[in-house]
């Protein structure tokens, strides 16, 4: 009975059957571990917590498309996203659309046409 041709077909389910076992009492184990991990960085003091910094909102909502203007409202996005705050949360601080903060960000937060960053 070594070769799988001289096991009858119980045999060769059975054995399949404990190695899906052993394999699946590993992955729960596995997934013990992992949910005591989580557990533990979730309790931790040394979780670091995003910063939520709040603009006036009479420099937040600012409109106008001349080069200063749009330099300022650049360099108001570079401080958040420095500091640790999502686009997404940047978005909603200062009522603009995703495309703005992508843009700032790959324009290196330099307005375009400012002639001082020429």
């Amino acid at each position: 009975m070594n070769t799988l041709q001289e096991q009858t077909a119980v045999q060769i389910l059975s054995s399949r059957v404990h190695a899906l076992e052993k394999s699946l009492a590993n992955c729960r184990e596995a997934g013990k571990k992992l949910s005591a991990m989580l557990i533990d960085y979730m309790n931790s003091e040394s979780k670091k917590q995003t910063p939520y910094i709040r603009v006036p909102k009479d420099l937040a909502r600012r409109k106008g498309n001349t080069p200063h203007m749009v330099q300022a409202r650049y360099d108001i996005m570079r401080i958040l996203s420095t500091n640790g705050m999502s686009d997404q949360d940047i978005e909603n601080e200062l009522g603009v659309n995703s495309a703005a903060v992508y843009y700032a960000r790959k324009n290196g937060w330099k307005a375009k046409h400012l002639k001082e960053n020429k």
